[in-house]
């Protein structure tokens, strides 16, 4: 932990890899929790890859070939929200400290950049992490995402907003 510290205050990106890596495979969750602090402090972005929600993809099924169906599904909220973030879902991580559980995140949803007022927070409890907040698309939404460390320095959970289906999300810490 100590080479971490220097690495932060160093600024060495690469030796705070390797030992954010390695501490982020710890047994203890002390450690992988401190850990899970300091990768999010030293990043300015997550991405996160995200799957088509369960039960929208089996009402896709179920629709089969019937075109008034699948135009019916394809106006559900839950499918205009997907097909924005199909391709990821960013946030931008703003006022994260190694110290601190608790950090901002500004979701990135239709633009490039994030939106005016279309933040969160964010709380890390062990080896998760637990976002609620505001996103743009298309309309204002209340989401909630939830991840925990998984093998690999990835991040593994749901996005959810409203009362919307979950959307499986999944994406590299490092």
């Amino acid at each position: 932990m100590g080479y971490l510290e220097a690495a932060i205050e160093n600024g060495d990106q690469s030796i705070l890899r390797v030992c954010l890596r390695q501490a982020l495979n710890s047994d203890s969750e002390d450690t992988r929790n401190l850990a899970l602090r300091a990768a999010v402090a030293a990043t300015g972005r997550i991405i996160f890859e995200t799957k088509i929600p369960p039960e929208l993809e089996k009402a896709y099924e179920e629709a089969g070939k019937d075109k008034a169906k699948k135009a019916k599904i394809d106006g559900y909220y839950i499918t205009h929200l997907y097909s924005l973030i199909r391709n990821g879902l960013s946030f931008a991580i703003k006022d994260a400290e190694m110290g601190s559980r608790r950090s901002t995140w500004a979701s990135i949803v239709r633009n490039t950049e994030p939106a005016d007022g279309y933040d969160g927070q964010a709380t890390i409890i062990g080896s998760s992490i637990n976002w609620t907040g505001l996103i743009d698309a298309g309309r204002q939404w209340r989401c909630d995402l939830h991840v925990e460390l998984a093998d690999g320095a990835r991040l593994d959970g749901t996005f959810a907003c409203d009362d919307l289906w979950a959307i499986p999300v999944s994406g590299p810490l490092l």
